[in-house]
């Protein structure tokens, strides 16, 4: 691949960063509902589910996703109730909305694992991964896969960049709302209903 053509893709991948996903909508509101190091940590786990999207394009794994009605619902499905059960879990569960607890190590792998779990299950990103990536691959070169890797490894740095600085700044409003004694369990609600909503809207999607 040639520097322009590198250059091109990552100026493509930072204009789909910035732009309005449910990805960051998750990412906002768990920095708004719990903080900085809450949403950074689920940005890092968004990140790990990136790389291995882009793993399973280069090694063909998306294409038979893909091209499978079967294994397309079963994905589909598994990551729908995935994000309802976080929902409702955090609904009915006020420690499980606060995460300043002395287990500080094993809240730091839930959140993570949530990240990554939420990202590698949700049937858009896979679509996304093999319809986006492919757009910059020289064909006309033997190391398809490698080249893939390359694209998803710069396009997974840049969302870590670009997420990160708005897991901060959500983090920033959080804390000030979270000051407000009054408004922490309309937060918690506010953030278990759009992870449940957007369970529901992964259930909702169709293999196109």
């Amino acid at each position: 691949m040639s520097s322009s053509q590198l250059i091109l893709f990552a100026l493509s991948s930072l204009l789909l960063m910035v732009t309005p996903a449910p990805d960051m909508i998750l990412v906002i509101t768990r920095g708004v509902g719990q903080g900085r190091r809450a949403a950074f940590l689920m940005v890092l786990g968004y990140s790990l589910g990136d790389f291995t999207h882009a793993l399973f394009a280069a090694v063909g794994l998306s294409t038979l996703l893909l091209t499978s009605a079967l294994a397309f619902k079963l994905v589909k499905y598994a990551g729908a109730i995935y994000f309802i059960y976080l929902g409702i879990r955090m609904l009915l569960n006020k420690a499980e909305f606060s995460f300043e607890t002395q287990q500080e190590r094993i809240a730091t792998k839930k959140l993570i694992w949530q990240g990554y779990w939420s990202n590698l299950l949700n049937p858009e990103s896979t679509l996304f991964f093999l319809a986006f990536l492919p757009q910059f691959v020289d064909v006309t070169e033997e190391n398809v896969a490698f080249q893939i890797m390359i694209l998803g490894s710069i396009f997974t740095l840049i969302g870590l960049l670009v997420y990160c600085f708005i897991a901060y700044f959500s983090g920033s409003v959080g804390l000030w709302l979270r000051s407000k004694q009054f408004i922490v369990d309309k937060l918690r609600y506010f953030t278990s209903t759009v992870f449940i909503l957007f369970g529901v809207r992964v259930a909702l999607k169709e293999q196109t």
